[in-house]
Parts: structure tokens; sequence; C-alpha cells
């Protein structure tokens, strides 16, 4: 009985080792409709960020923060959508940014349209922003963006309507 226990207990362990080892190979990429793998990226410092920007003709950036309830919840409904109707796009996080690259970033010319600025009016991320913020920009212009948390649904609606997913 004790020889076959040994035996037993080792098949366990190393089953249980070859589950770990697939799991992170087993995540679905997704394709958009150019069939291009996207992929939702956390920007780290301000030149992943800028990096993002250069590389793409159109992108979502999504600015949050730590402690922000509405960006904690807002993160799965963003990356709920993106995985159903494959878009990408890059999430700040200002306070996992250096105090440089948080300075960078609130200094650079990435402008906040109007819609979402409690003055109406367009202005610069120095000029002050809620969490979270998203924003759309083309060629480097932020042409439109969502003020704080919105829901999968109105989330979904609004990237139709701008046309930023089909």
């Amino acid at each position: 009985m004790n020889k076959l226990i040994i035996p037993i207990v080792m098949l366990i362990i190393l089953c249980v080792c070859l589950l770990c080892l697939y799991k992170p190979f087993n995540k679905e990429l997704k394709i958009n409709d150019d069939n291009v793998i996207v992929d939702n990226l956390v920007a780290k410092t301000y030149e992943d960020i800028l990096s993002f920007l250069e590389s793409k003709e159109e992108c979502m950036l999504v600015i949050g923060r730590k402690g922000c309830h509405y960006c904690d919840i807002y993160k799965p409904v963003l990356e709920s959508a993106s995985n159903i109707y494959k878009f990408e796009y890059m999430y700040v996080d200002v306070l996992e940014l250096s105090e440089s690259d948080r300075g960078l970033l609130l200094n650079s010319d990435i402008v906040v349209p109007g819609k979402c600025r409690s003055e109406g009016i367009d202005g610069y991320l120095k000029d002050g922003f809620g969490t979270p913020l998203t924003l759309f920009i083309q060629n480097k212009t932020s042409y439109n963006c969502i003020r704080g948390y919105v829901d999968e649904y109105n989330l979904v609606n609004v990237l139709k309507e701008i046309s930023f997913i089909n």
C-alpha cells in the first residue's frame, strides 16, 4: 500500500505542475478585421505613451489612477469590450508613472476635448481632468472622449458612433 501512495502523489504533483505551465500559454489571441493581432497595453513610462500614439493613426488612450473606484470598475469593461470587438487601447495609471514621466504627460500637448472638461472648452491635461478619461486620438489629435465611467453597452455605443469599431 505504501509503495502505491508515493507514485500516486508524484503523479498528482506532475499533473498540477503541467496544468500551471499550460495556463499562461492558453491565452486566446485577439485578431481584428485587418488580421492584425491586438493587445491592450499598460503604459509604464511616458515613452510608452509616445510610442503608442506615434505608432497608430487612430488610437484609444485611457487615463486612470490607482485608488480610483470608477477606474477599477471601468478596466474590466474595457477588457471585455476589447475581447469581443477586437480593438486595442492603452491604459495609463498616472500614479504608476514616475514623477518625471507624470510631469511629461501632464505637460504634453494632449488635448482634452471640451465635452470631457467641467469648463466645457478644450484644454490640456495640465488644466485638470477627472479619471477615468478615455481619449480618442487620430494623427496625434484628440477628436473625442468619454468622461468618467461608462458601462459596456454605452462604451460600445460610443465606439460604434465614432466608427472606432464596426
